[in-house]
C-alpha cells in the first residue's frame, strides 16, 4: 500500500477509536494506550502547545508508570490524531446543524503566524428550540479575493447540504465581503437563491 493509502487507513482506525471511545465500547479498542495518546494530543491542542512537544509530554506521563507505543510519540502521528479528532468534532456539529431549519453565518479572513491566509467560519443554528453558535472550522485560502473566499464557503455549504438553509451572514465591512458587486455576500446570495438574505456588518468590526 502506498503512503497515501497508509495515511488514509490510519485515519480510519483513529476515527473508529474515537467513535468507540465516545460510545464507551471499550472491548473494540485494541490499545488503551492509544486513548492516552489521543487525550494527550487533545490537551496540547487545547492549551495551544506545539505538537512537537508530544514526546516530552509523554515522557512526563511515563513517570506515572504508563507505557506507550513508540509509533505514536512523534509529532507526525500527533498531527494525524489531531486531524482525526477534528474530523470527529466537525461531523458531530454537522449532524446537529442538519436538524436546524435555518442557519446564520459569521465569517472572517485572517493570516496565521506562517503567513498563510485562513477563513474562519462560525455558524448559528437552532437545536432543541435553543439558539446555538459554534465554530465550524478554519479553512486555508489560496487568496483573499471574493472568488477565493466564496468558493471555499459555498463548496462547504453545498457539500453538507446546508446552502438552502442560509438566512443571514455577518462579516466585516470590507468591499470584498459586502460590496454591491461581485462580493462574497453577493455570490452567496446568488448561490443560495435567497434574495432576502440578511447581511450584517459585524458590530465588533464597526
Amino acid at each position: 500500500m502506498d503512503k497515501g493509502g497508509n495515511s488514509e487507513k490510519l485515519k480510519e482506525e483513529n476515527l473508529q477509536t474515537l467513535d468507540d471511545f465516545e460510545n464507551n465500547i471499550r472491548v473494540n479498542i485494541k490499545e488503551d494506550e492509544m486513548l492516552v495518546h489521543f487525550l494527550s494530543v487533545y490537551y496540547l491542542s487545547k492549551e495551544d502547545i506545539a505538537l512537537r512537544k508530544i514526546d516530552n509530554f509523554l515522557d512526563f506521563i511515563s513517570h506515572l508508570g504508563v507505557e506507550f507505543n513508540e509509533n505514536y510519540r512523534n509529532h507526525v502521528s500527533a498531527r494525524e490524531m489531531l486531524d482525526s479528532i477534528s474530523d470527529s468534532i466537525f461531523r458531530n456539529i454537522i449532524n446537529e446543524i442538519a436538524l436546524s431549519p435555518t442557519i446564520g453565518l459569521m465569517i472572517d479572513e485572517s493570516t496565521d503566524i506562517s503567513s498563510n491566509q485562513q477563513l474562519a467560519i462560525h455558524i448559528k443554528y437552532i437545536s432543541e428550540s435553543k439558539s446555538k453558535e459554534k465554530c465550524l472550522g478554519v479553512f486555508e485560502l489560496k487568496g483573499c479575493k471574493a472568488e477565493d473566499i466564496s468558493s471555499i464557503l459555498i463548496h462547504l455549504l453545498k457539500t453538507e447540504n446546508l446552502l438552502y438553509k442560509v438566512e443571514e451572514i455577518s462579516t466585516d465591512g470590507a468591499n470584498v465581503m459586502i460590496g454591491d458587486h461581485n462580493s462574497v455576500v453577493v455570490k452567496l446570495k446568488n448561490s443560495c437563491l435567497n434574495d432576502n438574505l440578511i447581511i450584517t456588518h459585524c458590530l465588533a468590526h464597526r
